[in-house]
């Protein structure tokens, strides 16, 4: 473990997988190792679905983010921001 390094493809491919899952585009993905057993992610998602209200929004990120700590309990702090662009 080296902390501030990059996490594997794999785990990669699992947080990506949950965000597309939830309806988002992946326009950016950050996750770094914290620590032993910590992962800090950033995530720069897109919403497929233009038409949803803020409050839709918030609960199909915050969705998300509960399906990212279920499946990966190692992620210990998560950050997302919602944009159309990268």
């Amino acid at each position: 473990l080296i902390t501030g390094h990059s996490v594997g493809p794999e785990l990669r491919a699992v947080l990506e997988e949950v965000w597309r899952a939830h309806g988002f585009q992946v326009l950016r993905l950050v996750a770094v190792w914290a620590g032993p057993h910590q992962v800090t992610v950033a995530a720069k998602v897109c919403p497929r679905n233009q038409s949803v209200t803020a409050a839709e929004l918030i609960d199909q990120m915050n969705a998300a983010e509960r399906t990212v700590r279920e499946r990966l309990p190692e992620v210990t702090m998560q950050f997302s921001e919602p944009d159309q662009v990268d």
